[in-house]
């Protein structure tokens, strides 16, 4: 007896191959970028320890309440779901990061005097880029496809996260102060998957399905999980320059974390390259269905069926940096206004542009607002406050992406960060 399947949640497929490519990524989760101590104002000559947390999860096309319902197993209705398929675009993305370090340095108190810094931090990156079709398909199934192509081309994801251990020097000049610095990286865990190649065809009555893939898959060696286990490493160089063009106005720039990890020798590699029909499956025991499907389906076979193979060896990935432009403006006494422009290497990411402005409210407190486009979300609204506790010390609360608490139903993003700051 032959059962045939219309949908692609079907035990085969939705089991064990979408998920591989789609359901590692969303559960996790633009970017939550810590500030350069040497770009903020106040601190010459100090000794400063700075504690910072942060995470931000944006996309161009998920809204906050589609993945929190997702994350957290709640039930997707069909008003959410066709929401959220009619922000799609041909092209998607969305991005997570969440990060938590300690730093501290030793800030130049006078023109040609050095400085130092150093930082310890954890970090967790996730990315992906994907085709309305492949979203489309994981969350409404195939039927809505019948007799026509799904295009899953060029959709891919990585996670990772490592431990950084950062320091280096901090040069003041008469007018400018810069900075380079040197980063060593403990990789803890990295999964990747590329589909350069991928179609599905759903023939119109459900009778069969054709699916043509070539992926390629990466993962670190999961077998070694303990904090002294190093699964890889890595180095990053660090670059800071911030110039004071007059009394009003200074540009920054910066690049962070350029550089690269090597994973180790156990890590697996699995690539395919193939085309196959699938056209239902085979019960040989109508009463003992679950045994009848499930039965002989191994990791193995899966590979075999997608025509795949794996080995095992050593590869380097590089690190998902950034670099940024700022320029601010101190148009008034309590005042300022500010632009600009961050980019993210190697992580599915648009051009971040942000316009805002920091506003004295009093002696301890500032306030700051932001306007944004980019990253891995579109429209951005960000919100914080600068407050001195005492006289030696400072926090700051801050968020990107205010709308997605705000409006969660509409909203792609959201965030928060977390900062501070004691100097003596």
């Amino acid at each position: 007896m032959q059962i045939l399947t219309t949908y692609l949640n079907s035990p085969k497929l939705n089991r064990y191959f979408f998920p591989f490519l789609l359901l590692m990524a969303l559960p996790f989760g633009a970017m939550a970028q810590q500030e350069n101590i040497a770009f903020r104002s106040g601190y010459d000559g100090q000794f400063v320890i700075s504690a910072d947390g942060s995470f931000d999860i944006g996309s161009n096309a998920i809204t906050s309440k589609f993945l929190k319902n997702f994350y957290t197993g709640q039930f997707l209705d069909a008003e959410l779901k066709d929401k959220t398929f009619k922000k799609l675009g041909k092209r998607n993305r969305i991005g997570f990061d969440l990060n938590y370090g300690l730093r501290i340095a030793q800030m130049p108190d006078t023109s040609s005097a050095w400085g130092y810094y150093a930082s310890i931090n954890n970090i967790l990156h996730l990315d992906m880029g994907f085709t309305e079709d492949l979203f489309r398909l994981y969350f409404g199934g195939n039927k809505q496809y019948a007799g026509k192509t799904a295009e899953l081309s060029k959709s891919n994801f990585q996670l990772l996260s490592y431990r950084q251990l950062k320091g280096g020097f901090i040069k003041q000049g008469n007018n400018s102060i810069w900075g380079l610095g040197l980063s060593f990286i403990k990789g803890e865990n990295y999964v990747s998957g590329q589909m350069n190649k991928g179609s599905l065809f759903t023939e119109e009555d459900g009778l069969y399905i054709d699916l043509e893939t070539q992926l390629k898959a990466q993962m670190s060696d999961t077998s070694n999980t303990t904090f002294s286990d190093f699964v890889g490493w890595g180095l990053g160089v660090d670059f800071f320059y911030s110039a004071q063009l007059n009394d009003k106005s200074k540009l920054n720039f910066e690049v962070a974390d350029f550089g690269f990890i090597s994973w180790g020798s156990k890590s697996l590699t699995i690539e395919n390259d193939t085309s196959l029909r699938f056209e239902g499956i085979e019960v040989d025991n109508i009463i003992n269905l679950g045994d009848s499907i499930f039965n002989g389906f191994t990791t193995d076979s899966i590979l075999d069926t997608l025509n795949a193979t794996s080995s095992k060896g050593a590869f380097s990935r590089l690190l998902p940096g950034y670099l940024s432009v700022a320029y601010q403006n101190q148009i008034k006494e309590k005042i300022a206004l500010n632009a600009g422009l961050i980019y993210r290497l190697n992580a599915n990411y648009f051009p971040y542009i942000y316009f805002g402005s920091d506003i004295k409210l009093g002696d301890k407190v500032n306030f700051m607002g932001r306007l944004s486009y980019g990253g891995y979300a579109t429209l951005g609204l960000g919100l914080g406050f600068d407050f001195s506790l005492a006289r030696f010390l400072d926090l700051r609360i801050y968020s990107n992406h205010v709308e997605g608490y705000l409006l969660p139903g509409a909203a792609t993003a959201q965030g928060v960060a977390i900062n501070l700051t004691a100097h003596f």
